[in-house]
């Protein structure tokens, strides 16, 4: 999809092929990010599901561009929390946060051997 925004921007801003490479510069990937999360925050104001809906594929796109955007991820579960999806919210929170996966299967066997104690 992006690719396809790139080449039409810059085939009418480009009379000659040769220079396609050098004259999308200003479409860099931080740039792509921000407008697809200035996009998002916009949709998601509106508080219509099909907006959020639309907003969380603005954000798949900017996070598969740059997968560390704190803003990114926190309109993302934002949006998620908005539309109840509550499973993919956790499944955000231990994909981003490696020492909450850990904490969580500790936790989950010493929850185990401390329930057989008491059978």
């Amino acid at each position: 999809m992006i690719h396809h925004f790139v080449s039409a921007t810059t085939m009418v801003s480009t009379p000659s092929h040769g220079c396609i490479e050098k004259k999308h510069w200003w479409l860099t990937n931080k740039k792509i990010v921000d407008m697809y999360v200035k996009d998002a925050r916009s949709l998601i104001a509106s508080q219509e599901q099909s907006n959020i809906v639309s907003a969380l594929n603005l954000l798949d796109a900017a996070l598969t561009l740059s997968p560390r955007v704190d803003i990114a991820l926190e309109l993302k579960a934002t949006s998620l929390l908005h539309l109840r999806r509550f499973k993919d919210v956790a499944d955000m929170l231990q994909d981003y946060i490696p020492s909450l996966s850990l904490k969580m299967a500790s936790d989950d066997s010493s929850v185990s051997s401390s329930s057989s104690d008491y059978t």
